[in-house]
């Protein structure tokens, strides 16, 4: 699909969630990749205070967050994004000595402007579609997500940044 309004990221609609284990090479690599494109994913993480830690401070939180894991039914009810032997995978090594987090976007620090721009299309379990600079681009843009865009992992809304947090737009 083309990108929009010349954004740095680009809509995908038929993406599905990731998952990265916190115990392979280059875990730290892939983590910073789907930050900078904006993609929820899924990352299971040792149940180990030092690999929370830096859990912690990779997304710019307190070196003594508390991350929230997924409960076994709200990672079946997110399997419906993810390929079959991804998650397949990932029911087989769900264990206590591991936790698995369910990682959206706009909940770290690092995802604000100026390294977004102020207004997002947004997708709960994808992540970023896109971002621009004004209203009006991103209406636009949500507009072409609404015609070309017919999955329900897909459903975005409008963010804008105000008052140092993104707010859902409610067309006021």
């Amino acid at each position: 699909m083309r990108k929009i309004l010349a954004s740095p990221i680009e809509i995908q609609p038929y993406r599905t969630l990731g998952v990265i284990k916190a115990d392979a090479k280059g875990w730290t690599d892939a983590v910073r990749l789907y930050i900078e494109e904006g993609v929820n994913f899924l990352l299971v993480l040792p149940n180990d205070p030092q690999e929370i830690k830096k859990f912690c401070l990779m997304f710019g939180l307190a070196p003594d967050c508390d991350p929230k894991p997924l409960t076994r039914s709200g990672m079946f009810r997110l399997g419906q994004f993810m390929e079959g032997p991804v998650f397949d995978d990932l029911l087989t090594h769900w264990s206590q000595d591991k936790m698995v987090l369910f990682i959206e976007q706009l909940d770290f620090p690092v995802n604000r402007p100026p390294r977004l721009l102020p207004f997002l299309l947004y997708s709960p379990v994808l992540g970023v579609l896109t971002q621009a600079a004004t209203l009006e681009q991103v209406k636009e843009a949500l507009e072409d997500h609404k015609h070309n865009c017919h999955l329900p992992s897909t459903r975005a809304s409008i963010y804008l940044w105000h008052h140092n947090r993104w707010n859902l737009y409610e067309g006021r």
